[in-house]
């Protein structure tokens, strides 16, 4: 599972490129920021960690997002949206990560991930 969202990792590093150029195709040719990189940077750690918060409920059911159960002694416990965003703070700023709800277990859901971001 890690190993997939590694390879998700490295395949969004050549988007940074393309990022990029996208800005040098303007009439005028424009510098690129620091914080024009940094949102990016952001963008991308955000959806990085909300990848990862996703595989972890995957894992924990067994199934993906919209997946019905396979057999009726399936692992228990359904997706129920998402609870109030997570603010995490990082080095280049603030980003929010929405936390999955799982219902249907005998215990709450927490994810590993955010609990060792804190």
């Amino acid at each position: 599972m890690l190993t997939i969202q590694l390879k998700q990792l490295r395949e969004s590093i050549p988007r940074l490129n393309i990022g990029l150029a996208d800005y040098r195709h303007h009439s005028e040719v424009q510098q690129i920021t620091w914080e024009t990189f940094e949102g990016f940077v952001r963008r991308e750690v955000q959806g990085f960690v909300q990848a990862i918060v996703e595989g972890e409920v995957t894992a924990l059911l067994g199934r993906g997002k919209s997946e019905r159960r396979k057999a009726v002694d399936a692992a228990p416990g359904y997706r129920n949206g998402y609870g109030p965003p997570r603010k995490l703070t990082l080095g280049c700023g603030t980003i929010r990560v929405r936390r999955p709800r799982v219902l249907g277990l005998e215990e709450r859901f927490e994810s590993r991930i955010l609990a060792k971001l804190d």
